[in-house]
């Protein structure tokens, strides 16, 4: 006996969705690790090239000391 309720199955097709799905989702996350690694990068660079000097823990560096020290 049904009470109004109808239940449909999509069988290999709801599952490959899913793997297509999870597999995009895997390849953004990389991406997104990757861009931040570059950005790091791009910053330590800057870093290391400026005139400017850093203060950490009350003793000066500057830009090249710094990015060593890290």
């Amino acid at each position: 006996m049904k009470m109004g309720i109808e239940y449909r199955t999509f069988g290999d097709k709801s599952v490959q969705l899913t793997k297509v799905i999870l597999m995009l989702l895997s390849i953004i996350s990389f991406s997104v690790v990757a861009s931040t690694e570059d950005e790091i990068a791009h910053l330590l660079k800057f870093v290391e090239l400026t005139e400017c000097k850093y203060e950490r823990n009350g003793t000066r560096h500057k830009g090249a000391e710094a990015v060593k020290t890290y």
